[in-house]
């Protein structure tokens, strides 16, 4: 699990237009600590402006 620092402690706010440039699938999360609604981005792939999550865990394949 991945926190973004961007956003860390200031609760209000989102990470937005999510770039994953592993080689893993990367799971976005519109809460905390990985909890809440969740959107897959694919290995490689980008998300645009109006994509927005506050954590984010990488699925080992």
């Amino acid at each position: 699990m991945a926190h973004i620092p961007e956003i860390v402690g200031h609760p209000l706010q989102n990470a937005f237009s999510p770039v994953n440039n592993t080689d893993e699938t990367a799971q976005l999360y519109l809460e905390t600590d990985c909890a809440g609604t969740s959107t897959t981005l694919a290995a490689g792939s980008e998300a645009g402006p109006l994509r927005l999550f506050k954590s984010v865990v990488f699925l080992a394949e």
